[in-house]
C-alpha cells in the first residue's frame, strides 16, 4: 500500500496546531500545579506521552484529549485554541486530504 506524502505547508500548520495545543495544556497543567508525572497518572498514560504532547509531537487521539481534559479538571474543548483570527475571521484548520473536487 503507497504512503501519501503530506504537503509540507499542511505539515507545517498541523505542527502549529499540535504545539498551540500543548502550551495550552502545560499551562492548565501548571495552574493547577501538576507534573508531567501526576497528569499522566490521572490521564491514564506515561509521562512521555505528557511531554510529546505537551511539546506538540503527539497528535492525541480523541480519547485522549477527554481524559486529559478531566484530569484538567477542563471540557476537552478547553484544550484547543480559538480557531477565529484577530480580526474575528474563521481560520481554517489544517486539512489532511484535498477537498474532494464535484462532478458536475
Amino acid at each position: 500500500m503507497p504512503v501519501t506524502q503530506l504537503d509540507p505547508d499542511q505539515d507545517a500548520e498541523q505542527r502549529e496546531w499540535r504545539e498551540a495545543f500543548g502550551q495550552i495544556v502545560r499551562g492548565k497543567r501548571k495552574r493547577l500545579g501538576m507534573s508531567q508525572e501526576q497528569l499522566a497518572e490521572a490521564a491514564h498514560c506515561d509521562r512521555q506521552t505528557i511531554n510529546r504532547m505537551e511539546n506538540g509531537h503527539h497528535a492525541a487521539a480523541f480519547d485522549r484529549i477527554c481524559w486529559v481534559a478531566a484530569a484538567l479538571q477542563v471540557e476537552p474543548g478547553d484544550l484547543f485554541p480559538p480557531i477565529l483570527g484577530p480580526q474575528q475571521q474563521p481560520t481554517p484548520l489544517p486539512r489532511r486530504y484535498p477537498a474532494r473536487q464535484r462532478s458536475a
